[in-house]
């Protein structure tokens, strides 16, 4: 058993709310971890029809008899009962019951509404990402090559099934997880249409996204591509990180940049099929951006409740940094993400002209690249992407 980042922020809070909610992508490891952090808890698992049927009968006596025998429920794929969910909140609200119910969903597409909805002030919501850099030191499974880590991606499988491999496990949740939850839509795509639509966003990894483009690329119109990256966002397949505005410069763009959940989705996409043919790809640059963008929202959701600090900046001459870190208008830090094993000062052009149009607000600026060594270069500090958690660390120290 791999441990989990989020597990102390979990049992820290589950006092405090009658219900903790853990959502992600599929297979990122949410019912082992939560059987594993609630081992008293009994688990139910809503794909069951049998489970489905008792529950839609009577939700209300459902829970009844499962309290009757246990401190606590583990109710997985709950989105596969949604009726259960105003149950839950007469439950609470009579019970005043505090940390006796967990839910998982993998997605969350329709849902999100629901579970506000009905549980208002009740919940607590957890992003649940599959294996992040620490995780995998922690365990001794991080792989020393960072091309072979891109590839491998971060879902537990690969680390924990000797017999899986890379290219097969990633074609196999493509049709098993992703291509399902499409037929979830009220008039669900063509799977090869959707699936060509899935390699153009790969294509458009660390690019601002273009809905227009992609939806004439795909032969599809505006509002179709649109309600299909939304579902691709909802099922935690794909996000997007957004424009930074500040008052110090208001000729920022305006289009978010589309990024991967995890990368060895995206390279069996781009048909990579081995890390050194990743290591020789056009794309291995907005690739590794993908990681460490990545790698710095799983830290964030592993002790808060977003990551909406983060943030690019792009002005209208072309000027661009790749990670803002807003912690408010006294301070903000700027990243840049850079795919070479050498420390330059080149790399720190863009970072310099960010900071001075930022001024005093920007007190440090960093680089991540794929090098080994931590260093300084005009006053710019060099962060391996091992160490990746050492500087959010050091940019957030309340959080530790």
């Amino acid at each position: 058993m791999i441990h989990r980042d989020v597990t102390a922020r979990i049992k820290q809070m589950i006092p405090s709310w009658p219900v903790v909610c853990i959502m992600g992508p599929r297979q990122a490891g949410k019912t082992t971890f939560a059987r594993d952090c609630f081992p008293a808890y009994t688990y139910y698992l809503c794909d069951f029809k049998e489970l489905r049927l008792q529950i839609e009968k009577d939700p209300h006596q459902f829970l009844a008899t499962a309290f009757a025998s246990a401190p606590g429920i583990i109710i997985d794929e709950f989105q596969r009962c949604p009726d259960l969910l105003d149950a839950i909140k007469i439950y609470v609200d009579e019970t005043k019951s505090q940390g006796q119910i967990v839910l998982t969903g993998s997605q969350n597409y329709l849902m999100m509404s629901n579970i506000t909805q009905s549980l208002a002030g009740r919940v607590m919501l957890v992003d649940f990402l599959p294996l992040a850099i620490n995780e995998l030191q922690q365990a001794q499974l991080l792989p020393q090559n960072i091309y072979d880590l891109i590839y491998k991606g971060s879902f537990p499988r690969i680390y924990s099934d000797p017999t899986a491999t890379v290219y097969l496990t990633y074609e196999n949740y493509i049709r098993t997880y992703i291509e399902r939850d499409v037929q979830t839509l009220p008039n669900p795509p063509d799977l090869y249409q959707f699936d060509k639509f899935l390699r153009l966003c790969a294509g458009r990894i660390g690019q601002q996204l273009n809905m227009q483009a992609l939806a004439a690329d795909a032969g599809i119109d505006f509002k179709t591509a649109n309600q299909w990256v939304s579902l691709l966002i909802s099922c935690y397949v794909v996000y997007l990180l957004p424009p930074h505005f500040a008052n110090f410069n208001k000729t920022v763009t305006k289009h978010a940049k589309l990024y991967f959940s995890d990368t060895g989705i995206a390279c069996w996409l781009l048909n990579i099929k081995s890390p050194e043919d990743l290591a020789q790809h056009p794309m291995r640059g907005a690739l590794f951006e993908n990681f460490v963008i990545t790698e710095c929202k799983k830290w964030h959701y592993a002790r808060t409740s977003s990551s909406r600090d983060m943030y690019f900046s792009r002005d209208n001459q072309g000027n661009e940094v790749d990670l803002i870190f807003d912690q408010g208008m006294t301070k903000m830090t700027p990243v840049e993400i850079k795919a070479a094993g050498e420390a330059k000062r080149s790399m720190t052009e863009g970072l310099a002209v960010w900071r001075e149009l930022a001024g005093d607000v920007a007190k440090e600026s960093f680089v991540i690249y794929t090098g080994t060594e931590m260093q300084s270069i005009a006053d710019v500090q060099f962060f391996p992407w091992q160490h990746i958690p050492d500087l959010l660390s050091k940019l957030y120290p309340a959080q530790q």
